[in-house]
């Protein structure tokens, strides 16, 4: 199968996209543009920053691989976003303050928990599996040396 795509610039044109994806992202977090959100904009920022790894990694992907900035680029985007999402993961699941929708249902007379407990305890699953993951493949990097 043929690795580039039958549109050359196509990495040019997504990283374009992906990029101002990142900058409305941004101006959302900075309180720039005017949207109801419940996250603090700091993890709003956080989500930016890894589209814009995700953008820079598709541009430097028309570079030529030996040059040290695209090389560089390649190595950190991915970690990068995995840091990010590590940490907006955590922060919905074991943050302060409530997530989601706070309503009460019952079920025969049973209190059920909100929706809000449900996603909490979704991402924090979701949360500790990503963590058992990273630690088990630091280990295997650090035995590997």
């Amino acid at each position: 199968m043929d690795d580039h795509p039958s549109w050359p610039h196509a990495g040019l044109f997504a990283s374009s996209a992906l990029a101002a994806i990142a900058a409305w992202i941004f101006l959302i977090g900075f309180g720039v543009v005017d949207v109801h959100y419940d996250a603090p904009g700091w993890v709003v920022d956080l989500i930016g920053v890894a589209v814009l790894a995700a953008a820079l990694h598709l541009f430097v992907s028309e570079l030529p691989a030996e040059w040290l900035v695209a090389r560089a680029v390649r190595m950190t985007a991915g970690p990068l976003i995995l840091i990010v999402f590590i940490v907006v993961a955590h922060w919905i699941a074991f943050g302060p303050g409530p997530r989601g929708s706070n309503a009460r249902a019952s079920l025969a007379g049973l209190s059920l928990p909100s929706q809000s407990d449900w996603v909490r305890a979704g991402f924090g699953f979701g949360a500790i599996v990503i963590d058992l993951i990273v630690v088990r493949g630091l280990v295997f990097i650090a035995r590997r040396k």
